[in-house]
């Protein structure tokens, strides 16, 4: 009988309990110093060792960057404008976002990496391309990105800054019957084994292609449940991918919608950092959403993500509204949240490149909200006659 020796035990235990400990850290309502997790090294037979590169007091700011099927490419030109404040010269005066979250909803096919979006599921030669034409080769986005950080340090003179990655695993939807092979075995996601055999072999892949990429500026700082909801019927697997991310010894990340079917409980289900959606930005609810989700995360020790889609470009409204999840941080205390999150549909790219000092405002006051420098100022007046406005959307 094959078995696991006592201390490898004790050891796995160990780093299991050390992780939900920091993870309870940094979503506290406090600012928390910054650690660095551990990457994985393969070609060592799965060791991992510590990266010592902490930058003391700083919690972590995170942009969702989306590179779902047929969206425009990741470049570094492009990311620039989240990795650095970019003032109106188009030179860097500041870093700006500290960590960087890697997703995709759908596959260049339009098939579905998240069961709410996409034409069907996703089979295997679609985890296959992202990686292969998106993440690590084709595109390079993850080489963009190196390249962004590398021309931001030597443009504000900080030669070895590094931002984290946290990855994305696509969902192993249980309709996917013939999703295909993955190292010469055929995958029929109607069961349970099959999907965490998907799983496993995605964290191994981007874990390998890390590695052999030699990143300079980046680390490898978690992974990330792309669906936002957990149905009975996924338990059993979260807990699986809980352990698997934990064997390299990262970080489980999740960001579930206000109301999600397993949200309050998103330590029972095995993530360890969890951020809480108000979704306001994109439905008629009242501003008093955006205080029941600072208090629902705060009561259950989560972050909580700020939102907003391009409509803050063509609509005085929608930045208004984007600026009360702003506000909300100093009426509500989560400007000194552990863990934050923007979801931006790339609309602060297109503020910071503005003309206009009114959409150009949404870019330097993000900024200075990511920096613990924000200070509410009075509300105008809403409303234009010559705004333009766009029907509401579910973000992605």
């Amino acid at each position: 009988m094959c078995g696991v020796c006592p201390e490898s035990r004790r050891t796995r235990l160990t780093v299991r309990i050390v992780l939900l400990a920091v993870a309870l850290l940094c979503s506290m309502w406090e600012w928390r110093p910054d650690f660095a997790w551990a990457r994985w090294k393969p070609e060592v037979g799965g060791a991992a060792w510590w990266d010592t590169d902490a930058r003391g007091l700083r919690p972590s700011r995170i942009i969702l960057l989306y590179n779902s099927g047929g969206m425009p490419a990741w470049t570094a030109d492009r990311l620039k404008y989240y990795i650095a404040h970019v003032a109106p010269d188009g030179k860097p005066d500041d870093w700006f976002f500290d960590t960087v979250l890697v997703l995709a909803l759908t596959a260049e096919s339009q098939r579905s990496f998240e069961p709410n979006y996409g034409s069907g599921p996703a089979i295997a030669d679609d985890w296959r391309q992202y990686l292969d034409q998106r993440l690590f080769g084709g595109l390079s986005e993850m080489a963009e990105l190196e390249k962004a950080v590398q021309q931001a340090s030597n443009q504000l003179g900080e030669a070895t800054h590094t931002i984290r990655v946290v990855i994305s695993i696509p969902y192993p939807d249980p309709r996917a019957t013939q999703f295909g092979d993955f190292d010469g075995r055929q995958l029929d996601f109607s069961h349970s084994e099959d999907r965490a055999a998907a799983v496993r072999w995605y964290l191994r892949e981007v874990s390998r292609r890390w590695t052999a990429s030699h990143f300079e500026h980046l680390r490898l700082a978690g992974f990330y449940w792309v669906r936002e909801e957990a149905p009975d019927q996924d338990r059993a697997l979260l807990r699986l991918a809980s352990n698997l991310v934990a064997d390299q010894l990262l970080p489980f990340y999740w960001i579930p919608y206000f109301g999600s079917q397993g949200g309050s409980k998103w330590r029972e289900l095995g993530f360890d950092i969890a951020i809480q959606q108000p979704n306001y930005f994109f439905y008629e609810v009242p501003p008093q959403r955006i205080e029941e989700a600072a208090e629902f995360a705060k009561q259950h020790y989560m972050g909580v993500e700020m939102e907003m889609d391009k409509r803050v470009v063509t609509s005085q409204e929608r930045r208004e509204r984007y600026l009360r999840y702003l506000d909300g941080g100093v009426e509500h205390g989560y400007l000194q949240a552990g863990i934050l999150a923007w979801y931006d549909d790339c609309a602060l790219l297109e503020c910071g490149q503005a003309q206009d000092p009114a959409i150009r405002r949404v870019y330097d006051q993000t900024f200075r909200f990511v920096t613990g420098r924000y200070r509410k100022e009075p509300t105008k007046a809403l409303g234009s006659s010559n705004e333009v406005t766009a029907p509401s959307a579910k973000p992605g």
